[in-house]
């Protein structure tokens, strides 16, 4: 697709030499077990990927690994820091692929040959290589937020940026690298509006494309309102969006938060948290939106009680502290679950928790009492084993017992038939008139409100 995408061989060729020099240098293993620096000998992620990713608030050791499968720690990480460093050697000695992230730095306008644009190449290479990263974690959302008035030129720089990481690596390391693109719930697009293709023209180089959850609260609201983290009509408009740009299910992953949203509301009238707009702007401002953890969201146990919640979609409570009008909006057990469930039924690659630093790894007295095991990791786990797909029967009967069985199959069906048609020819031939289903004048059902905090 992007096989011809180097307008200046000469700066290309001084590329490739000085990425080349860097695999004489001696990569050192921090890890005290040599074998911790080694790729995993089997990938749990062959068939479901379950990214977990790390803001490095607490150590990662006590996790609960069953059900992940990748480890994806902060761009901020690093190797000097003996902490930071045995995460990855932590991963893969439980057998889990290990992913460093890493920010898109280059601004528009971009060129996909310049000085810049081969140091971030660089870097990336050798970030990877330092990290014995199995997956490297491009995040391309504040990219995409501050840099909205990209050209389709842009876009398509950026692509062929991604795709010379994906090659340089190929040819720098034996194992099987793969590179993981965080981007926003709907594909971007230039600023004419015209060309979208960027998730289509990355195909090459974006294995994973691990959807923000905070990327659903855009600038698109017309009303400044909080609302759910999620919004399912975003998500599956967006998810068919990324299919209509040639993305495959296969490769799209969900990020899920486990933690709450706390709204600071301008005014909270009949259970509407209302939102100012920026100073001199028509966008909403968003800063007093923050992140609150599932520690606070547990101190609020009675206020989750009495929760307001949709079936299909995540609770919010209201609540006054310290002078301030709040609205708590947060995933629970029947939110979760109906997002587990439906990336599988999509044929999703998986899910991507944020954070795993947000999950209790036990259990206490507090934790029963005010039901905090929604945001523990065994919660996790069973959601994600409990929505899977069942398992397809294996065809291990004897091929004469296969044969048996169909032919009985065929006589029972043919029996049943021939009674069918024998009753439709002795019944009168007198036609009813046809009975159309109309709806009662005060019927609601399928109303969906453009302005519903859930949709």
């Amino acid at each position: 697709m992007l096989s011809h995408r180097y307008q200046n061989a000469q700066q290309w060729i001084f590329l490739l030499l000085l990425v080349s020099s860097s695999g004489k240098f001696n990569f050192s293993c921090p890890c005290k077990n040599q074998a911790d620096c080694s790729y995993p000998e089997k990938d749990l992620g062959a068939s479901t990927e379950v990214f977990a990713f790390s803001n490095g608030t607490t150590k990662v050791e006590p996790w609960t690994w069953d059900s992940v499968t990748t480890l994806v720690v902060p761009a901020g990480f690093k190797l000097e820091n003996e902490a930071q460093a045995n995460t990855m050697c932590i991963a893969h000695s439980k057998g889990r692929k290990f992913s460093i992230t890493a920010p898109m730095t280059l601004q528009r306008p971009l060129n996909a040959s310049s000085e810049d644009a081969a140091k971030w190449v660089r870097t990336m290479c050798q970030q990877v290589r330092t990290w014995h990263a199995d997956i490297l974690t491009v995040d391309l959302l504040r990219y995409f937020a501050f840099n909205l008035d990209s050209t389709g030129a842009d876009l398509m720089a950026l692509a062929q940026i991604l795709v010379q990481v994906k090659q340089e690596m190929g040819e720098l390391t034996k194992i099987p690298f793969k590179m993981a693109c965080i981007v926003p719930w709907k594909p971007p697009c230039a600023k004419d509006n015209e060309s979208c293709d960027f998730a289509h023209l990355s195909n090459d180089a974006c294995d994973y494309y691990v959807i923000h959850p905070d990327s659903f609260t855009d600038h698109d609201n017309i009303r400044c309102i909080a609302r759910a983290t999620i919004p399912m009509s975003k998500l599956l408009y967006g998810l068919s969006e990324y299919n209509v740009h040639h993305v495959p299910p296969a490769k799209m992953i969900l990020g899920v938060p486990w933690h709450g949203y706390s709204y600071e509301c301008g005014k909270l009238l009949k259970d509407v948290c209302y939102l100012p707009k920026k100073q001199g702007e028509e966008t909403c401002d968003f800063s007093r939106r923050n992140p609150i953890s599932y520690k606070s969201i547990v101190r609020d146990h009675e206020s989750i009680s009495n929760a307001h919640k949709a079936w299909f979609d995540a609770p919010h409570y209201s609540i006054t502290r310290n002078a301030k009008q709040l609205q708590i909006w947060y995933e629970d057990k029947d939110s979760l679950t109906a997002k587990y469930k439906l990336v599988h039924e999509m044929g999703l690659k998986g899910v991507a928790l944020m954070y795993g630093d947000d999950l209790a790894t036990g259990l206490t007295a507090q934790d029963i009492i005010s039901d905090a095991l929604m945001w523990s990791f065994v919660a996790h786990e069973f959601l994600i084993t409990s929505t899977k797909k069942p398992h397809a029967v294996h065809h291990d009967l004897h091929y004469a017992d296969n044969m048996a069985g169909v032919a009985v199959g065929c006589l029972l069906l043919g029996t049943a038939l021939g009674s069918i048609l024998t009753c439709l020819a002795l019944r009168s031939r007198i036609r009813r008139p046809k009975r159309f289903f109309m709806h009662q004048a005060d019927d609601t059902t399928g109303f969906i409100d453009e302005d519903d905090r859930h949709l």
